[in-house]
């Protein structure tokens, strides 16, 4: 795909409403755009950008809220997005407006999104999932409403009928007794079967339908196990793959456009699952994330799923902690929904329903876990966290 030295609009801007503004100007004017996390130290933030941006650049982000860069992009890049890096180092990516196209028709078409439909905006635009709502909503012409922090009432009497949530937003909406008219789109981590439970026992809203994708495929493009059209996933190995028109262009270096797909046009995943024959795909949790103590895998989204599952728990961040007789072991971090949970009670659940193996070996409770922007579990930092 040709590269062309482009200007790039970088917003790094607090306000989500502001940030969406700058976005959609830009890409009225047929420019590329790079949203940066505005919560972001500067030296975090340059670690994401891949010293792409020089500090002039950075600097004027940082004081301005925006800043145009020359940047060798391919010609047809909407937008710039750099993986969370929580699993790994963090990724540049270029989607092309041709990607973007296909991951909101796939979207419409899955969930029967119409012109008289509204979505809500209420996730960081730095991240995909966030600038896929609002691409989607101008691919439907109109913008989406915008809220810095989930307000059911003020969504429901602003006619949103459709809405992207992570779970963490999800329980909250449940937990405070909201309903909201509405299909929600619930992505960007583990989902608890509790949380499904309580969401549909109390008509919280419309429906929920579950989502699986990547920055690398522009969002979601798998939902409830169902492919988008042109979409194509196999798991060979166990080990997810994914090739179609929702794909990005590459990965953006230093020394150019490096290719993210093999010669026959498959991403490879680093998630964990299965397709079956009739094309239904279950996703099991990312590979790097798997816990190996006495020699059995343990899946620590699958632990924390049922840590969360129990009343006791609110949330619930699981990693493995190195040891020199079982190589890991399992330890989890929570926080509580009201008083202090019996550890005693929280370990044996998780024997009963994982076995002996996936049984934390201690449990800790905290007062706020480290999540990232999306509501997920920050593994690395959880990882170098240390019991007080």
């Amino acid at each position: 795909m040709a590269s062309t030295t482009t200007p790039v609009e970088v917003v790094g801007v607090a306000d989500r409403a502001t940030c969406l503004a700058r976005i959609e100007d830009a890409w009225d004017r047929g420019a590329a755009v790079w949203v940066l996390d505005p919560e972001a130290s500067p030296t975090r933030r340059r670690a994401m950008t891949g010293g792409l941006l020089g500090d002039t650049v950075l600097d004027r982000v940082a004081s301005r809220g925006h800043a145009v860069a020359d940047l060798a992009v391919p010609a047809d890049t909407a937008t710039i997005v750099t993986t969370s890096g929580t699993t790994g180092p963090p990724t540049v990516l270029a989607l092309s407006t041709a990607a973007l196209d296909a991951s909101a028709d796939g979207a419409d078409a899955h969930l029967a999104v119409g012109p008289d439909d509204r979505w809500l905006l209420v996730l960081p635009l730095h991240h995909v999932a966030g600038q896929s709502v609002a691409w989607r909503a101008r691919r439907l012409g109109h913008r989406a409403l915008v809220q810095q922090r989930l307000d059911p009432p003020a969504a429901a009497a602003a006619g949103v009928t459709v809405v992207s949530l992570v779970p963490t937003q999800l329980r909250r909406l449940v937990d405070g007794g909201h309903h909201l008219d509405a299909t929600v789109l619930l992505g960007g981590g583990a989902i608890s079967p509790s949380l499904l439970a309580d969401t549909a026992a109390g008509s919280h809203v419309t429906r929920v339908v579950r989502s699986y994708g990547l920055t690398e495929t522009a969002g979601g493009c798998v939902y409830d196990g169902r492919p988008f059209d042109g979409v194509e996933v196999t798991a060979p190995d166990d080990r997810l793959r994914v090739r179609g028109p929702v794909l990005a262009s590459g990965r953006l270096t230093t020394a150019g456009l490096r290719p993210i797909v093999d010669g026959d046009g498959w991403l490879a995943t680093n998630d964990r699952g299965r397709v079956a024959p009739d094309g239904q795909v279950a996703v099991f949790g990312r590979a790097d994330d798997v816990i190996i103590s006495g020699g059995v895998n343990v899946d620590p989204a699958a632990v924390e799923v049922v840590l969360e599952d129990d009343p006791a728990i609110d949330r619930a961040g699981v990693v493995g902690r190195p040891d020199h007789e079982w190589g890991e072991v399992v330890v989890a971090v929570v926080t509580a929904t009201s008083g202090p949970p019996d550890i005693d009670d929280l370990q044996a659940r998780v024997r009963d329903h994982l076995g002996a193996a996936a049984v934390p070996r201690t449990i800790e409770v905290v007062d706020d876990l480290h999540l990232t922007a999306l509501g997920k579990v920050d593994r690395a930092r959880l990882r170098a966290h240390r019991p007080e």
